[in-house]
């Protein structure tokens, strides 16, 4: 997951809480009081995400709690890993994504990760279901996509059929459409980023789309100025600092070709 930064504000990370000012007492160890205040300030400010992003954090659970994570990796990006994950009641196999907060250098674009994703509910769409945060990491709980990349697809056949490529294209269109109705624009669009629910052939099959780690809202006439995406499949207009939600249908064609 690649995070965008924001240049439009100044407010400071969320967590990110300065210690209230302790007034100096008239006692004997009065040198005592403020060298603990002086290391106090000194601690290094948390890095959590703001609780009303976490649906679970008042319960006290963790998502060990409700699922048996795999050792082994399947799939990771630059701020963490994903793994695949069984519910202990249900058996259900999910996805989780472990974010390593350390390395989230704008919480805020995390927090808009997750509340972008709440607001999607579509059959072309990988699916949020839980959030869980500690000390570390943040956990998303998603939808296990278990067919591969789209990209791997297509260095397989090299070349779709024309139905093939229509069934492809629809569902991706599709998925976009929607988002853009709700005002999200994803901003990373890619072959990387939509994935196949199983192994069946494309006929049988449902792409989706996932990784929303760059999205961000955008309502009309609101104008995007941010840089972001993957260099390989960036649309001109994002390059010129000038673009909206609609840069979307540019940046698919880019990333169809």
């Amino acid at each position: 997951m690649i995070m965008a930064f924001s240049t439009t504000t100044a407010s400071p990370p969320l967590g990110d809480v300065t210690p209230p000012l302790v007034p100096p007492r008239k006692s004997a160890h009065r040198q005592e009081h403020r060298q603990a205040e002086s290391t106090a300030l000194k601690q290094p400010r948390s890095n959590s995400i703001h609780k009303d992003l976490l649906v679970d954090r008042s319960s006290g659970r963790c998502v060990k709690d409700i699922y048996e994570l795999e050792p082994e990796r399947i799939g990771q990006g630059a701020f963490g890993i994903v793994r695949r994950a069984k519910h202990h009641r249900t058996g259900i196999a999910k996805a989780v994504k472990v974010i390593e907060k350390a390395k989230v250098k704008d919480p805020r674009q995390l927090k808009r990760e997750v509340a972008n994703m709440r607001q999607l509910d579509h059959p072309h769409i990988v699916r949020l279901y839980e959030t869980f945060e500690d000390a570390t990491t943040v956990q998303l709980v998603l939808e296990l996509c278990g067919g591969g990349e789209l990209f791997h697809a297509i260095t397989k056949v090299k070349r779709f059929p024309e139905r093939e490529t229509a069934i492809i294209m629809d569902q991706m269109l599709r998925a976009v459409h929607y988002m853009h109705t709700l005002h999200i624009c994803h901003r990373d669009l890619k072959p990387e980023n939509f994935l196949f629910m199983t192994s069946q052939p494309i006929e049988d099959n449902v792409l989706k789309l996932i990784d929303f780690g760059l999205s961000c809202r955008c309502k009309p006439p609101e104008v995007l100025k941010e840089v972001v995406g993957t260099a390989s499949y960036v649309a001109p207009q994002v390059l010129t600092r000038n673009y909206d939600k609609q840069i979307g249908r540019a940046t698919r064609l880019n990333s169809s070709h």
